[in-house]
């Protein structure tokens, strides 16, 4: 998180220098190595403050992040079930597991 805030002030400090975004790219690359920001973020951040943009802080998100579960996902697709090897023994999958397992192990052969 440090380190993106940093590359955005690299990024505005390049277009106060009136670098291009393809300029700015092998800078950002050479100085912060594979933390650097993707070249798509780094465009889109240029184009944000070649266009005036003086905040260099992420945009806050509102609600829960996409993967989340809730009252509305639940009613769409349903509670969460076991795998379907599950469903008609009954059992949990870590008891299933063991019992697989210890039927592997042994030997048929006798």
């Amino acid at each position: 998180m440090h380190r993106s805030f940093e590359q955005r002030m690299a990024i505005k400090f390049c277009v106060k220098l009136e670098k291009s975004a393809a300029e700015t790219i092998p800078m950002l690359k050479k100085a912060f190595g594979v933390d650097c920001l993707s070249d798509w973020q780094i465009f889109r951040w240029h184009k944000a403050f070649a266009e005036g943009r003086e905040d260099v802080n992420d945009d806050s998100r509102a609600g829960r992040p996409s993967t989340s579960s809730s009252d509305d996902n639940t009613k769409i697709f349903g509670p969460k079930k076991p795998p379907k090897i599950c469903r008609p023994v009954g059992c949990p999958v870590n008891l299933l597991l063991i019992k697989i397992t210890m039927l592997s192990n042994a030997n048929w052969c006798q």
